[in-house]
């Protein structure tokens, strides 16, 4: 099936609806290893979110910088300490 393109729209909720109790989390101020948990869900969840817009564009040569901008961006995120994301 060449036409058929996926929907990614699920892992945009998912990201929305932990970075939601990540916020709830620090009001509340929970112990730190909690914190750290969750910032690493937060994390996984952007890089998945970042990987699947990265899918969204198709390959040719107009699309090369969009792809490296994305792929820098996971790699920012992966490198984040989960102290900075607290």
């Amino acid at each position: 099936m060449a036409s058929y393109i996926a929907w990614y729209g699920k892992k945009r909720d998912r990201l929305r609806q932990i970075e939601h109790d990540f916020i709830d989390l620090l009001r509340t101020a929970p112990n730190l290893s909690t914190l750290a948990k969750v910032a690493e869900l937060l994390r996984s969840a952007h890089i998945r979110a970042l990987k699947a817009r990265r899918e969204y564009l198709s390959p040719c040569e107009k699309n090369t910088e969009a792809f490296q901008n994305r792929t820098r961006e996971i790699q920012q995120w992966t490198n984040l300490p989960v102290e900075a994301i607290i």
